[in-house]
């Protein structure tokens, strides 16, 4: 009888242990970034300077990126709608999608890393420029931006962008927030 039970636990060990070392090993993430913005999705009429903001929408996305290529993105959307110009709202939505970073694709965010000197850069500067030709009530677009950048070792840097500063950002920091915005969208519509 306790032959019986050594047996099962030195199976169950070996099955428990096996399998842990089988297991998919550890992503090590190279950044991530959160963006929440605000824009007007839907204007009228469309003539440059007498614009109205007829949607104004919301959107958020949280992207991971890895040292392996592999990247995840949470992505959410809403907008108000206007029922008087008979623009409905968009209710809250989000996803959780994930996908791969091309060879291509990892270089060039790693050559923007080295430009913006991503280890040592402050921030701290506004990503979008301002819409011209609209009236001075028409929105602006908003963001806030935080980007995260892990090196090796416990090396890490964190940047924030966003609208609550005035200057905008040099290119290089806004060519880095429409990276990972266009990847957020690559990631949702595969």
């Amino acid at each position: 009888m306790d032959r019986r039970i050594v047996t099962c636990f030195l199976l169950a060990t070996v099955l428990i242990f096996g399998s842990a070392a089988r297991a998919e090993p550890t992503r090590v993430p190279l950044a991530h970034a959160t963006a929440s913005t605000t824009f007007c999705a839907q204007a009228f009429p469309a003539i440059p300077g007498a614009q109205t903001c007829i949607d104004l929408a919301f959107d958020d996305i949280d992207v991971w990126v890895f040292r392996d290529s592999a990247a995840t993105a949470t992505i959410a959307y809403e907008s108000r709608g206007l029922y008087d110009a008979g623009v409905p709202p968009t209710p809250l939505a989000a996803k959780l999608v994930s996908g791969s970073l091309t060879p291509a694709e990892l270089t060039e965010l790693r050559d923007l890393f080295a430009a913006s000197r991503i280890g040592s850069a402050a921030g701290h500067c506004n990503p979008i420029p301002p819409l011209i030709a609209v009236p001075p009530t028409f929105p602006q677009p908003k963001t806030q931006f935080t980007l995260v950048w892990y090196g090796k070792g416990f090396r890490s840097n964190v940047v924030e962008l966003g609208a609550q500063f005035p200057d905008l950002c040099p290119q290089v920091l806004q060519d880095l927030y429409t990276y990972f915005v266009a990847l957020s969208t690559r990631l949702g519509n595969p």
